[in-house]
């Protein structure tokens, strides 16, 4: 089974008044167990905005990720993909991609109901070698969460049923009430010293971590 594990960083946690800050991709082929998360096929995509608005914890969490935005916008770099065929992905080495893009809503003109995101997810899966028509999901909080700040088109590319390490690695004993967080589980499961980056790619490749130490039995 080839499994996306998708984490998203925002500026807030309402999709209707917040934006989508960073989004990130990881490829795990569920019949290799062995490789390395950091070395399993991966997309950054970096939404830059003309005016950042969201909430104060958000942009207090995201104060290194809003300093590069700025960077990058000074810089102009904001893709602007122009005609068919124009996507091109930045190889960041390793299987590692990232782009970065100017507006969440913004759509490929040769396509105008698909946005530019769901172009380079699309053109990622491709070059990466994910063949399947809508391979599975996973993340923490994906369906609640994630998904909603993602473009209904980029949701369209994956299926409707997604995994989730929280439902998935709970410990009816020990987490009572309330699911396990990211953090608690990468300590119970991977390192114990775990500290969640609120980094797009580092927590995609935390729930691809915990993915494989389930599907290993860790």
């Amino acid at each position: 089974m080839k499994i996306i594990c998708i984490d998203v960083e925002t500026t807030g946690l309402d999709p209707k008044t917040c934006q989508l800050l960073q989004a990130a991709f990881v490829l795990v082929d569920t019949k290799d167990t062995t490789t390395p998360v950091a070395e399993r096929p991966s997309l950054v995509v970096d939404v830059l905005h003309d005016l950042y608005v969201g909430e104060p914890y958000a942009f207090s969490m995201h104060t290194e990720l809003l300093r590069q935005h700025d960077k990058w916008k000074r810089e102009k770099a904001g893709a602007r993909p122009g005609t068919p065929g124009a996507l091109t992905l930045q190889d960041a080495g390793a299987g590692a991609y990232h782009v970065i893009i100017g507006k969440a809503d913004e759509t490929l003109p040769w396509y105008p109901n698909e946005s530019v995101i769901t172009g380079y997810v699309r053109t990622w899966l491709t070059t990466v070698g994910c063949t399947e028509r809508r391979p599975t999901p996973a993340g923490k909080n994906y369906g609640t969460f994630d998904a909603q700040f993602l473009p209904e088109s980029t949701r369209g590319l994956f299926r409707h049923r997604a995994y989730d390490p929280g439902s998935a690695l709970v410990d009816w004993a020990q987490d009572g009430e309330v699911l396990p967080d990211l953090q608690t589980l990468m300590r119970r499961h991977i390192d114990p010293a775990y500290v969640v980056k609120h980094g797009a790619l580092e927590d995609a490749r935390a729930v691809a971590d915990l993915l494989l130490a389930h599907i290993n039995g860790v």
